[in-house]
């Protein structure tokens, strides 16, 4: 990675596909949000999954590479997970994937280490993976916790993949299994600090056990209705505060490490066309038995 103290997360860079007419598509929104991205200083960039519509179609990673080409050319560090529409259609990951992210060896779940945080990136597509690799994902997590816990070198622990085990979304549900075989793992886990997922196409900031959960899935898929309706009891309250029931915007997030602490900047694109800070968070390193979280900076909006 380069010097650059900063790294960006995104999740659900995939097209609005035809099956999905009654969304609009965002392509002149997201090639925006892409230039906001590439006029960063960064050291690398974390994928939370669905980079593209179809993982086995040409077309649709030539349409990504035209995306990302500024932040390729300039030698940019890219990781991502695997969300659900990169193994489609055929339930497979796709080799185009793969060429696409070349130093993770194939790998569905890694660990980057970048200014003494710890990024564990997993695969939540836990039908895809069947059995014997849900058991072997879930085997290694619990040993490199142990071994990032132990690790002088780390300060902190931020978690990477796909299905978000909370989120007020009309369009797709919590993970339960992700909250089970990952969420129960990091809440325990008293470096860990926060966990970024995608699949539901916004924004969202929850709190549980002091650990800060993201969903950032607004890279540029079709926007889905979040909250409204009838309230999920089983999981804590959205800190952000935007209208119940209505779509939210496309953004992305950037990190910036500070020894025990992480600072987010939520960069989105709002109703007057600009792409700018929608929140702020701070999340610190937890002591055993103790919750020291900071309330994120608000930014009042209007719904796009």
């Amino acid at each position: 990675m380069s010097p650059s103290a900063r790294l960006a997360v995104i999740g659900d860079t995939q097209r609005t596909s035809r099956l999905e007419f009654i969304w609009p598509n965002h392509d002149a929104a997201q090639a925006q949000l892409f230039g906001d991205l590439a006029e960063q200083d960064l050291a690398g960039l974390c994928h939370v999954g669905d980079v593209v519509t179809w993982a086995g179609a040409r077309r649709h990673w030539r349409r990504f590479d035209r995306l990302m080409e500024p932040l390729t050319r300039a030698g940019l560090a890219g990781f991502a997970v695997r969300g659900n529409h990169d193994y489609m259609p055929w339930r497979r990951p796709s080799h185009r994937f793969d060429e696409r992210f070349p130093h993770l060896a194939n790998a569905r779940w890694f660990t980057v280490h970048w200014r003494g945080a710890a990024l564990v990136h997993l695969d939540s597509n836990f039908s895809a993976l069947g059995r014997r690799r849900v058991a072997a994902q879930s085997g290694w997590l619990q040993r490199e916790l142990y071994a990032l816990r132990h690790d002088p070198s780390v300060s902190v622990i931020v978690g990477l993949w796909h299905h978000p085990p909370f989120t007020n979304s009309r369009t797709v549900g919590p993970s339960r299994r992700a909250r089970e075989l990952f969420g129960v793992p990091f809440s325990r886990e008293p470096k860990a600090i926060a966990v970024f997922n995608g699949h539901a196409h916004g924004y969202e900031h929850f709190i549980e056990h002091g650990l800060h959960w993201i969903t950032t899935g607004g890279g540029g898929g079709p926007l889905q209705r979040i909250g409204g309706g009838r309230a999920r009891r089983s999981q804590p309250p959205d800190q952000f505060s935007w209208p119940a029931g209505t779509r939210r915007f496309l953004n992305y997030c950037l990190l910036h490490v500070d020894g025990p602490s992480i600072d987010v900047e939520v960069r989105g694109l709002t109703a007057d066309g600009g792409v700018r800070v929608v929140d702020r968070v701070q999340a610190y390193a937890r002591r055993p038995g103790a919750s020291s979280v900071e309330a994120s900076a608000r930014s009042p909006l209007e719904p796009v």
